[in-house]
């Protein structure tokens, strides 16, 4: 499916809503009423340590970032690309439970939109969108509606990991019409799935590109970063879609208090094969 544009990058403050979404939003202001909890009767959630101080720091991006700038100027050989990628996750992370374990506000993101997406599956749009209370969105497509939604499926907060996560977000909505998601129509267990699956692959791309692309930006002829950032999305997407697949299908029969934990799996599985695929 592929993005259709450069990442942007993160800059001050939340990535903006896209210009479809008729919103404004870029204010500061939050319009949007509060929210339902969307599972009536979820046992609450455990305090999660701070990942600040429990997970390992970035350490070694030094080989990454080499094989990245190579890449970038050395005619887009394939072979730099699986390096910097795979160095990335093992030296740059600290191998794949650890990079999975950075992803905490992601994962959590990536768990509350899988419980958005299946209460549209379940109760089938209009009653999904009354129970957010966005009615008045009702006849202007799922985008809109899913844009609407970001302040309640993305963490709160305006740190570098909630930008990074909302960029990812807003990225995987650009993506509805080539998931195959009819703006006026009702979503299907499988919609639902390739939701989940390119949040996660969105979110993957994000987290490399603002760790390691500006050796991307420093080496690459400016004409050519969009299309160098399209390698890479391209050849994550690639690497991981079959296994995102395995894991997401079928998770409606997990118990809610299963799905954050099969998510942390997921992000682990998609590192760890991302790890090796230098070799």
């Amino acid at each position: 499916m592929g993005t259709s544009s450069s990442f942007g990058g993160i800059g001050k403050g939340k990535p903006t809503s896209p210009s479809w979404t008729g919103n404004g939003g870029d204010d500061g202001t939050d319009n949007n009423p509060d929210m339902p909890d969307p599972q009536e009767g979820k046992p609450s959630e455990p305090q999660r340590p701070d990942t600040e101080t429990t997970v390992q720091p970035l350490t070694n991006l030094r080989s990454s970032r080499i094989n990245f700038g190579k890449y970038a100027s050395q005619n887009r050989d394939l072979h730099h690309l699986r390096k910097g990628v795979s160095s990335y996750v093992r030296q740059g992370l600290g191998g794949a439970k650890n990079a999975s374990s950075r992803m905490a506000t992601t994962r959590k993101t990536a768990t509350s939109l899988y419980n958005v997406v299946q209460n549209f599956v379940r109760l089938g749009r209009d009653e999904a969108i009354t129970l957010f209370q966005l009615t008045d969105l009702r006849d202007r497509g799922l985008q809109n509606v899913f844009t609407a939604l970001a302040d309640f499926v993305c963490t709160p907060g305006s740190g570098f990991d909630e930008a990074v996560t909302r960029q990812a977000y807003l990225k995987t909505v650009e993506q509805f019409p080539t998931l195959g998601i009819d703006d006026q129509g009702e979503m299907t267990a499988a919609m639902a799935e390739a939701i989940v699956q390119t949040f996660i692959t969105e979110s993957i791309f994000c987290r490399i590109i603002v760790d390691v692309g500006e050796n991307i930006r420093k080496y690459a002829e400016l004409s050519s970063i969009e299309q160098i950032e399209q390698d890479i999305h391209d050849y994550i997407q690639g690497a991981i879609r079959q296994r995102l697949q395995e894991r997401l299908s079928g998770m409606d029969a997990l118990a809610q208090d299963e799905v954050e934990r099969h998510i942390q799996e997921v992000y682990e599985d998609a590192f760890e094969i991302l790890s090796g695929e230098g070799e």
